[in-house]
């Protein structure tokens, strides 16, 4: 489905499919998983569209040697999910940095009270406050924790770090790497999504497994912590039930440390 902003019409859909998972036993919550949009209304898909839209036009506009690259709407459209709230309610108590220039835009009283959050929510959303936080945000992942080398033309970093980890499944899992050497299967084929959207391109990671992961990786500034989250990926695969092959992600991240 891409984003969760990526579909307003998908209510039916949606709603099968969660009866659908609910049926197979699964452990995960459909709203748990990252990126799902079950739990989104259709007017707030469209919101989240917008300013999704808003922010990686900006993002093309501000990196103009890289422009807009396809994984980029996934790691923007994490941000905005876990980041909006905590936004609009920093914004409505003055707790944003002065470097969100729009944030200076929005009149709150001096205390304020229950009753007036939604109008202040209202005018943060006219002042795109939230887009340009986490335009901030991706900004410094670009810069600051070399995100862009993601996305740079030709993708050679990718391909190094899609070759670094078809090697790393050779050495610690050779059974695995046997049965993709017999079927002629590429790790590029899969790999290459994961790395462009840092783990969200797997429709069955629960969102907090996701969080815990970028966690580690912005506390060690390297992308070394996915490569063994990877490998995590097929040794705690279960055969029965492809779809809660991340129900601990506590097993996960133990077995990486």
């Amino acid at each position: 489905k891409g984003s969760f902003a990526g579909s307003v019409n998908d209510t039916e859909h949606d709603s099968g499919r969660e009866k659908q998972l609910s049926s197979s036993a699964m452990d995960i919550s459909v709203e748990d998983l990252a990126l799902s949009g079950n739990s989104l209304s259709p007017d707030a898909k469209i919101d989240l569209r917008n300013k999704l839209s808003f922010i990686l036009h900006s993002m093309a506009a501000i990196h103009e040697d890289i422009g807009y690259c396809q994984g980029m709407d996934y790691v923007v459209a994490h941000l905005l999910r876990i980041l909006q709230e905590t936004i609009k309610w920093k914004a409505a108590n003055n707790g944003l940095p002065s470097v969100i220039s729009t944030a200076s835009c929005i009149e709150t009283p001096t205390t304020t009270q229950p009753e007036d959050y939604k109008a202040i929510y209202q005018e943060v959303d006219e002042n795109h406050v939230v887009e340009e936080t986490v335009l901030y945000v991706m900004d410094i992942f670009f810069t600051n924790y070399n995100l862009k080398h993601m996305y740079w033309p030709e993708l050679r970093c990718l391909k190094t770090c899609c070759r670094v980890f078809e090697r790393l499944i050779q050495i610690k899992l050779p059974v695995l790497a046997d049965h993709f050497e017999h079927h002629d299967l590429n790790v590029g084929l899969f790999a290459l999504g994961w790395f462009q959207t840092l783990f969200l391109y797997l429709p069955s990671m629960p969102t907090a497994t996701v969080c815990h992961m970028w966690d580690i990786w912005l506390v060690e500034r390297s992308f070394k912590i996915f490569f063994p989250c990877w490998n995590s990926y097929f040794v705690f695969e279960p055969t029965n039930s492809p779809q809660s092959r991340f129900g601990r992600d506590d097993d996960i991240l133990e077995h990486n440390s």
